[in-house]
């Protein structure tokens, strides 16, 4: 089993905490910006119009709480029609 960071220690917001826990369960996969949106906001009204700046605000500050942690979010290279894709993954020995 793969050891996360403590939750506790991180001192994230509801929402970071809750986009944090899909990323360690699909780990090491991504998930695209529409895929932690549905994930998120399951009610039968659907997301606010809000939702993809929630998101990229929320994986801002989960980068931050993660520094050193020896986890990171990596930076993805856009893809074409998608807003982007976010991934846990160790950090490599000697980069930060």
């Amino acid at each position: 089993m793969t050891a996360f960071p403590n939750l506790s220690s991180l001192n994230l917001s509801p929402t970071q905490t809750v986009i944090f826990g899909e990323l360690r369960s699909v780990h090491p996969a991504p998930l695209s910006t529409e895929d932690i949106i549905s994930r998120v906001y399951r009610s039968a009204k659907g997301p606010p119009l809000s939702a993809t700046t929630t998101v990229q605000t929320a994986i801002s500050g989960i980068r931050k709480a993660l520094d050193g942690t020896g986890w990171q979010i990596p930076k993805a290279r856009p893809h074409p029609g998608r807003a982007g894709l976010y991934r846990l993954e160790k950090v490599a020995a000697g980069k930060r």
